[in-house]
């Protein structure tokens, strides 16, 4: 899919992704570069009545003192897995205006304290 999708209704505005799901979605914005955390996960349907998972992927740098968030650049969305390793992605903000608003908010927002996750 070459555009992003529409998405016509939010069936759940936040939600937590299971452990084994965020970790294969955090090891393939890895492999994409440096920075991209995957983050603020929400049900929704989109056009055409397909429901998929809408993740937001923020900008973000690990400091002495911490992870730090620059703010959301993109977004990815992905099929509801059958299994957490079934990560089947729909659409995902390309890699060129990841890397774009990426430098553009490393330049001008100010970082925010990430909480630790464990």
């Amino acid at each position: 899919m070459s555009q992003e999708p529409k998405v016509v209704k939010v069936i759940h505005e936040t939600g937590a992704l299971n452990d084994e799901l965020d970790w294969e979605i955090t090891k393939y914005l890895t492999n994409l570069g440096i920075g991209y955390t995957p983050c603020h996960p929400s049900l929704v349907e989109l056009e055409g009545g397909k429901q998929a998972i809408q993740i937001l992927i923020d900008k973000t740098a690990v400091l002495k003192d911490g992870v730090y968030g620059y703010g959301i650049i993109g977004k990815i969305f992905i099929e509801m897995p059958k299994s957490p390793s079934d990560l089947r992605i729909i659409w995902m903000t390309p890699k060129e205006e990841l890397e774009s608003k990426g430098n553009e908010v490393l330049k001008t927002a100010k970082p925010q304290k990430r909480p630790k996750r464990y």
